[in-house]
């Protein structure tokens, strides 16, 4: 909770070399995966989930949140990057959410009609790469050992990375 000790590098000590807690066989699905191809990514290409906590989610507790949101804007270098090394970036989140520039090879699944929460874990599990910043989706990607980079984490106790090999960046404040 916010103000507390974070214990997760303790636990991820401890959790060691285990495998992850979820296998991907568990979300494959026929449904899914032509849905992926609906959505636009072809047959057999890789992709990564993208996902910037905004305002919107949670208008109850906005107030006490919204250090934790960023901007979609400023992960738009790191999508071109993707979109240039033959990957589509799929960004997820909710309904309440802005809609992304539309560009080809970014895909904007948080707005389109295939939302679901089965679609969600399939996404997040199936994706090279989770990017993104401090909010509920990047631990879906975890659970599966994605590997997840993030920036703007906050508060620092809570800027920790899922996975060894994992990239977080705390945000910078002014």
């Amino acid at each position: 909770s916010i103000g507390s000790y974070a214990y997760f590098h303790k636990i991820n000590r401890k959790w060691n070399n285990r495998g992850n807690i979820l296998s991907k066989s568990e979300i494959i699905s026929r449904e899914n995966q032509e849905k992926l191809i609906s959505l636009g990514v072809p047959k057999n290409s890789w992709f990564v989930c993208v996902h910037t906590r905004e305002k919107g989610y949670s208008p109850i507790d906005e107030d006490s949140h919204k250090f934790r949101n960023a901007r979609i804007q400023d992960y738009y270098k790191a999508m071109d990057f993707i979109n240039q090394k033959g990957g589509y970036c799929i960004r997820i989140g909710d309904k309440s959410m802005k809609p992304i520039l539309k560009k080809e090879g970014y895909i904007d699944y948080a707005l389109s009609k295939f939302k679901s929460n089965e679609m969600d874990l399939f996404l997040a599990g199936s994706c090279k790469l989770f990017i993104g910043s401090d909010s509920g989706p990047r631990g879906m990607a975890g659970l599966f050992g994605i590997p997840i980079a993030c920036a703007n984490l906050a508060p620092l106790g809570n800027s920790y990375v899922r996975n060894r090999g994992d990239m977080g960046i705390p945000k910078l404040y002014k």
